[in-house]
């Protein structure tokens, strides 16, 4: 995956454009909010 791969900003930016096409995807909600909170995690230890 995207986010296993260090690529957390363009696998939000995937889950996003699924969320564009169906709000109600609950998967891809879950798997940005996810990715934002690991995303956030892994700039902050670089710090």
């Amino acid at each position: 995956s995207l986010g296993e791969m260090g690529k957390l900003e363009d696998a939000i930016k995937h889950f996003k454009k699924a969320l564009d096409i169906d709000q109600d995807y609950d998967l891809a909600n879950v798997s940005k909010k996810r990715a934002q909170e690991l995303l956030r995690e892994s700039k902050s230890k670089k710090q």
